[in-house]
């Protein structure tokens, strides 16, 4: 049962990006129905894939059809004088710009094997890094210039900006490298336009069922993916849609430089998937203390994966990990970490650890550093 409108966004203009298909469309035709004019921006006006209820009909042409305002104009992301001209029209037509939602990107690993670094071409991460990253810094410069232009309305907020990243960009190759660089500059942008009323936040979408996601299950299993999200499996993108909705509305008046994860409890799972008891740990607390690993005798094979702490601190999260209920590490969130009685030498092989609290429960092993890394499984 589709949710009716609540008009959140009568009466502003926005200009969304990659509208043709997938993401894009669903969020230009939602804003729409929130009662925004909307710009459609794409190299064409026709969707990219061949889904029916798309090449059927255009994003502006349907917009129309159900009584919106929406325009189409064609623009190349990565091309300066492009964004440029279309920031101009979309200000030609409706006055202002309110809303700028950078959508464009691609993923060229989608529908191929996976590659390491050494196997990508130099071509591949040139093509990634124009379209996922300068397309959203090109977004944010001409669309930041034109809403410093404009009288400040009565509701205090002068604009929202809202970047399209990737739960990729937070945890994860050329694809995991844009994305983690559009959440980057989310905050940058937030931070540097917060003092003029310009929000600026980012969607970080988990797998969701667009062309994209259709050719990433040609190398990977799809019950395995669908599995990895707690919360109803695959996303669609009138799932994203809510959060684009609320990050452009007033609602969000006191949110900026957020990048907001909306993908059925993906990144969540990572840190859950594995049973606590079987983890080993790999610390490296801060530079000088080196790395502590603990490798269980007689194999020295680690017990399991390591676990990514600087994420569990970043989210004040606990873990405890042991082979036994008599040997543990307790990791807190301010990056405390603890040895507890026993902790005999026989049964652990450290390097760099020591045994000194053996017999003092929850006495500090490392106190409260600041800098703290680890690898992620």
């Amino acid at each position: 049962m589709s949710v009716p409108p609540s008009r959140r966004l009568v009466g502003k203009v926005a200009i969304v990006t990659g509208s043709s298909s997938g993401l894009g469309r669903a969020i230009a035709l939602s804003y729409s129905q929130e009662g925004a004019f909307v710009v459609c921006a794409d190299l064409k006006p026709e969707a990219r894939v061949d889904v029916e209820s798309e090449v059927a009909v255009n994003t502006d042409d349907l917009i129309r059809r159900n009584g919106g305002s929406a325009i189409y104009v064609k623009a190349d992301m990565t091309v300066a004088a492009d964004v440029e001209e279309l920031v101009q029209e979309t200000v030609r037509q409706f006055g202002r710009l309110d809303i700028m939602v950078n959508n464009a990107g691609i993923s060229l690993e989608a529908g191929q094997a996976p590659q390491k670094i050494h196997e990508t071409a130099e071509s591949r991460w040139d093509i990634t890094m124009a379209v996922n990253v300068k397309s959203v810094f090109l977004g944010c410069k001409f669309a930041t210039a034109q809403m410093l232009k404009q009288e400040l309305p009565a509701s205090g907020d002068r604009g929202w900006i809202i970047n399209i990243s990737s739960i990729f960009g937070l945890i994860g190759a050329s694809y995991a490298a844009s994305k983690g660089a559009v959440s980057n500059l989310t905050r940058q942008v937030a931070i540097d336009y917060a003092d003029s009323a310009i929000h600026c936040n980012a969607i970080c979408p988990g797998y969701t069922n667009t062309a994209i996601f259709v050719d990433t299950i040609k190398f990977n299993d799809k019950d395995k993916i669908e599995a990895l999200h707690p919360l109803h499996g695959i996303g669609s993108p009138q799932d994203i849609v809510g959060a684009a909705i609320f990050l452009a509305s007033h609602e969000a008046k006191w949110i900026t430089g957020v990048c907001l994860p909306v993908d059925g409890g993906y990144t969540a799972q990572l840190l859950s998937r594995k049973a606590i008891n079987d983890l080993v740990l790999t610390l490296n607390v801060y530079s000088g203390i080196g790395l502590a690993v603990a490798r269980q005798s007689p194999s020295d094979e680690p017990v399991g994966k390591a676990v990514s702490l600087n994420v569990a601190a970043y989210y004040s999260m606990y873990i405890r990990a042991s082979t036994s209920p008599g040997q543990r590490w307790d990791i807190h969130g301010y990056m405390e970490t603890y040895a507890t009685s026993p902790f005999p030498p026989e049964i652990w092989k450290a390097r760099n650890f020591t045994n000194k609290n053996a017999g003092e429960p929850l006495q500090p092993y490392n106190n409260k550093h600041p800098v703290f890394s680890s690898t992620f499984p």
